[in-house]
């Protein structure tokens, strides 16, 4: 029974993106995006919003391929569901202390421990991977967003 509606809805998300995808691509870029035709470029303005959107577009398509395809749904049990939400519920807390504690405790101690908890919540179990993704990403994010982009981080 629950395998059934999972079908369904993934069927039906599948659908309702493909559909939002399509829109956006041919008629909302189309509308919104403003090309200069003197403009001498090889890509234009609307190049990544199209890019974008046909990539939705397409696993949209995929998705609704595989939820009609009669053996990709897992065995779900009540368990399951209840720990995934338990998992989600856990990754929007962690992010709402992430965004109050960042300005005390600053960028790089805040972004690397909730990297860690976050590993660490999503079955991650190698300790040196752990803390050496989490600072090899913080510091990454860092030099694009701080030297490369001149963007202020707290």
């Amino acid at each position: 029974m629950f395998q059934l509606k999972r079908k369904n809805s993934d069927l039906a998300i599948g659908i309702s993106l493909l559909i939002f995808s399509l829109f956006c691509y041919f008629v909302l870029v189309p509308k919104q995006v403003y090309i200069n035709q003197n403009e001498i470029s090889i890509i234009k303005a609307d190049f990544f919003p199209k890019l974008w959107f046909g990539i939705l577009a397409l696993l949209s398509f995929m998705l609704c391929i595989s939820s009609v395809s009669k053996n990709n749904n897992p065995e779900i049990t009540a368990e399951k569901v209840k720990s995934n939400f338990l998992k989600v519920f856990f990754t929007i807390s962690i992010i709402g202390v992430y965004i109050l504690a960042i300005p005390y405790i600053g960028y790089f101690v805040s972004t690397t421990i909730v990297l860690i908890c976050l590993m660490l919540n999503f079955g991650v179990k190698n300790p040196v991977k752990i803390v050496a993704l989490s600072i090899i990403t913080t510091t990454a994010v860092y030099f694009i967003f701080f030297r490369l982009m001149m963007i202020p981080l707290p």
